[in-house]
């Protein structure tokens, strides 16, 4: 079942963008770490599916934070909130978010009573100096940890979707307690982890950071955003839902504009959505030369917005273009020729 989930999450993510595609509401990790008695790492074992729910067993590895000292083996009752989602499986590794009811366990939040965490490490009954801390250290350790260690036999294609898990959870946190690890990562030459840690930089970091320090978290990745390898499409496709949403400066112009060549869709949108946005005279080049004739229809449409917000012009609802694509695409290119040089 959470096989199936995950596949179809990220598929729809992949095609559409994290916002518009959860089929549960996002982990905020924040506030799963307040509403928790107890939140240790290990695996499920004894999985029993019931008409109310699951139950469970957790094999403790580490714990994060606790109101009181938990055995080795917890019980665990879970109740759903819809069928099959936030279902836990056997042998399923995670950070479990816990409150204690009596001799016995309950998810914290019933949507996500686990969030995905590293196989390994020091086994340890230590709790964390601040438990949130805790918790982003081990969902941080998940973007370094190979495919092959978070799905063991399985199908290795499904590590991404527990990267991506990893990674949109690490967005709740504040960046002041992400930043330095995620920032070690991304300098790190480890592609596909800095690819992770560039989007959560990205997405996470408040307006100034982002505006002095976006271009030179992007650089190091330039290459795989451009033509990304054969298990980085879904770290590509959340660092270009980053990028739209949030580099605005004019300092990320020129990496933005080479961008626009990228064989991703995902990266050239998000690069042409961010140069419109941006709409300074240097975004005027690269969106009539390039983006004005991309082969996907958005990202005409982005190049038309940066150029009449960047020029003064009116600026076209999405609907209206599409409605009169090819007129409107005849004048900016007819405006082009005489105003790009």
């Amino acid at each position: 079942m959470r096989k199936a989930i995950a596949i179809a999450l990220l598929t729809s993510l992949l095609a559409v963008g994290s916002a518009a595609a959860a089929l549960v509401p996002q982990a905020n990790v924040p506030a799963l770490v307040k509403a928790s008695d107890l939140i240790v790492v290990g695996h499920a074992d004894q999985v029993q599916i019931q008409a109310a729910g699951e139950t469970f067993v957790v094999w403790v590895d580490r714990v994060i934070a606790r109101t009181a000292t938990p055995p080795g083996r917890l019980p665990v009752q879970l109740s759903l909130p819809a069928s099959g989602l936030g279902a836990v499986e056997n042998g399923q590794y995670g950070i479990f978010f816990l409150r204690q009811q009596g001799g016995t366990y309950t998810a914290a939040d019933p949507y996500h009573p686990a969030l995905v965490a590293a196989p390994g490490g020091k086994q340890s009954t230590a709790v964390a100096s601040d438990p949130l801390t805790g918790t982003a250290n081990e969902l941080t350790r998940v973007l370094t940890t190979p495919a092959a260690t978070l799905i063991g036999l399985r199908d290795p294609s499904a590590a991404q979707h527990l990267y991506w898990e990893a990674a949109s959870a690490l967005e709740t946190i504040p960046s002041d307690i992400t930043g330095p690890s995620l920032q070690s990562i991304a300098s790190s030459g480890r592609t596909q982890a800095a690819l992770w840690a560039v989007a959560v930089l990205i997405y996470t970091g408040d307006a100034n950071d982002t505006a002095s320090r976006a271009a030179n978290y992007l650089a190091p990745v330039q290459a795989d955003l451009l033509k990304p390898g054969p298990d980085e499409s879904a770290a590509v496709a959340k660092l270009a839902v980053s990028i739209q949403a949030k580099v605005n400066s004019p300092n990320a112009v020129p990496i933005l504009a080479t961008l626009l060549g990228s064989t991703e869709m995902v990266v050239r949108r998000g690069a042409a959505n961010a140069l419109a946005r941006i709409a300074t005279p240097e975004v005027i080049a690269p969106l009539a030369t390039t983006a004005l004739n991309d082969p996907e229809q958005d990202v005409r449409y982005y190049a038309v917005r940066g150029l009449a917000q960047a020029s003064g012009a009116a600026v076209p609802t999405m609907p209206s273009f599409y409605a009169n694509e090819a007129q409107t695409l005849s004048y900016w290119r007819n405006w082009a020729k005489t105003n790009v040089h």
